[in-house]
């Protein structure tokens, strides 16, 4: 197992309190934070850490500082703790995805986050400008917050999302896709992920999006098929030409991972995690030759069309049976186990917007 399946995926907490239109995330937790124990996470990990060999993990998290006094008992937990003999941030490495402005707020944990074991955040920042979303993020805010990660020994990771109306590159601001790029990387970004606006079910805009006819349907007479819906194809735009959509999303990545940025985290290492940064580079353009490939491919196809567009969502492959109090066997099924045990703790919220 160990050796097929390097990096673990944990689920360790679930909830964000943002409400963007096109994240499925509010309504699948029906607006509700919740958390493991610090206690939990370290006899999860000590198990598959001794008995597989697994050293990375990863928090399937949607937003993991979304409550701060969880997080902070967490950590003071993990930092105490030990695995094979060893302090827990030795033994194991781990990660998790949380969003800017909430770990802007909480950055006095950056330093326990870091004696905890954890070595990267990726951030959903979709737009520097917040163009296309306005969750707190800002050109400032993240050159500050990145500086203080790499300082701290917390890889920074982008998530960016291009979109209609966003162009490739913009003279002036930090609007054009290659500016955001480039500016995410000189402010210490040690990895990068660009993906492309899709509808998802789920979302408050996927109706809206077919409605308006953006989702394609056919092309080149193929069916788009449900693996494109992945955020690395061009699967629904306004833009008559979205063949550039799809390449604009292979030219952001060659702008980051090239042998040029290779050589100057190499020779010009700016902080403790340069090596990080060169490994990112390595792995990265080779995963590039064939990304190039299979984008390059979709984008001809894209020129090439003909593109027939979809108006209505598809419907549910079996029929859907509405459950209502008094006619399930699993009404008022018992939660004494999950609530008893201290470990899985529920919360409502209330969405807001920065």
């Amino acid at each position: 197992m160990g050796r097929y399946s390097s990096i673990g995926s944990l689920t360790i907490s679930h909830g964000c309190k943002f409400n963007c239109d096109y994240c499925p995330i509010p309504a699948y937790n029906q607006r509700t934070y919740r958390h493991k124990s610090g206690q939990r996470m370290v006899d999860e990990m000590r198990q598959l850490r001794e008995k597989l060999g697994i050293q990375y993990f990863f928090g399937t998290d949607d937003n993991f500082f979304n409550n701060r006094e969880p997080v902070a008992k967490m950590f003071e937990t993990m930092s105490r703790a030990t695995i094979a003999g060893m302090p827990l941030r030795k033994a194991l490495r781990w990660g998790t995805e949380a969003t800017e402005f909430d770990t802007w707020k909480n950055r006095d944990l950056l330093k326990p986050a870091r004696e905890s074991g954890l070595r990267a955040i990726w951030f959903g920042i979709e737009d520097l400008t917040a163009t296309l979303i306005k969750k707190g993020q800002s050109v400032n805010k993240t050159a500050e917050l990145f500086a203080l990660l790499n300082k701290t020994g917390i890889c920074p990771m982008p998530m960016m999302m291009h979109h209609d109306g966003q162009p490739l590159y913009s003279r002036k601001g930090q609007y054009g896709l290659l500016n955001q790029v480039r500016f995410l990387r000189k402010s210490g970004a040690q990895n990068m992920q660009v993906t492309i606006l899709t509808p998802a079910v789920g979302t408050r805009s996927y109706e809206a999006t077919y409605e308006k006819g953006l989702v394609f349907d056919r092309v080149g007479g193929r069916p788009v098929l449900e693996y494109q819906f992945d955020g690395n194809h061009a699967v629904a735009s306004a833009s008559s030409k979205p063949w550039r959509v799809q390449l604009n999303l292979l030219i952001a990545y060659a702008s980051y991972y090239n042998p040029l940025n290779l050589v100057r985290a190499i020779v010009r290492p700016a902080n403790r995690l340069y090596m990080a940064g060169v490994g990112a580079q390595i792995l990265g353009m080779a995963a590039l030759c064939k990304t190039a490939i299979h984008s390059g491919l979709w984008a001809f196809r894209l020129w090439r069309g003909p593109i027939t567009r979809k108006l209505v969502p598809p419907g549910p492959k079996s029929p859907l049976v509405m459950v209502t109090p008094g006619n399930s066997q699993y009404d008022g099924a018992p939660r004494e186990a999950e609530e008893a045990s201290g470990e899985l703790v529920s919360r409502t919220y209330t969405p807001v917007s920065v």
